[in-house]
């Protein structure tokens, strides 16, 4: 019994860290046949809003589910080690904001801009995770911190929403002019 446990653990662990490297080869070897509209309607949301005329664009997928990956395997093991875990989150934004600021992976200006901006917020609120570990000693700086926190997340939804609501009116007057 503990032996299939084993192996079923390994084999899940292997997996797991495969999938990101299999995704993106699959992704770079189908990119060609997104012509077809029956493959497109299967797969394209792997696709969504990447300008698939650059290769480069596909890593995307890759950097994106290997930082899930990390995301998972930090908080498994590495939960008594917050300090690492803020590193390695710091350290894992740092790569895909370098990555987004230099290929663009995004089909149009606007994707690429809203995914730069979501990626320098995350890593302000990643950085800014110190305050709430010990090394703030006083709890009510904790606290009054936690509000400016909590306010950063806001002003990050609402760019966010506005971005879509201009995105939605855009399409409804690209809409309108063609009927």
């Amino acid at each position: 019994d503990r032996k299939v446990n084993s192996a079923i653990t390994i084999t899940t662990m292997i997996y797991l860290i495969m999938f990101p490297y299999i995704s993106y080869k699959l992704m770079r070897k189908f990119r060609e046949i997104l012509r077809w509209p029956e493959y497109r309607k299967k797969f394209g949301s792997m696709y969504t809003n990447l300008e698939l005329l650059k290769v480069e664009s596909i890593v995307y997928v890759l950097l994106f589910l290997g930082r899930r990956l990390i995301f998972a395997y930090q908080i498994v093991f590495c939960s008594g080690f917050v300090v690492g875990q803020i590193a390695i989150n710091i350290y894992s934004t740092s790569i895909m904001l370098q990555y987004l600021v230099s290929v663009q992976p995004m089909r149009g200006r606007i994707f690429n801009w809203i995914q730069i901006f979501n990626e320098f917020v995350l890593l302000i609120l990643a950085g800014s995770l110190f305050m709430f570990t010990d090394f703030v000693q006083e709890a009510s700086y904790r606290y009054d911190f936690g509000y400016f926190f909590l306010g950063f997340i806001a002003f990050n939804v609402a760019v966010n929403l506005a971005v879509m609501v201009y995105c939605a009116i855009m399409d409804a007057i690209k809409a309108f002019k063609k009927w």
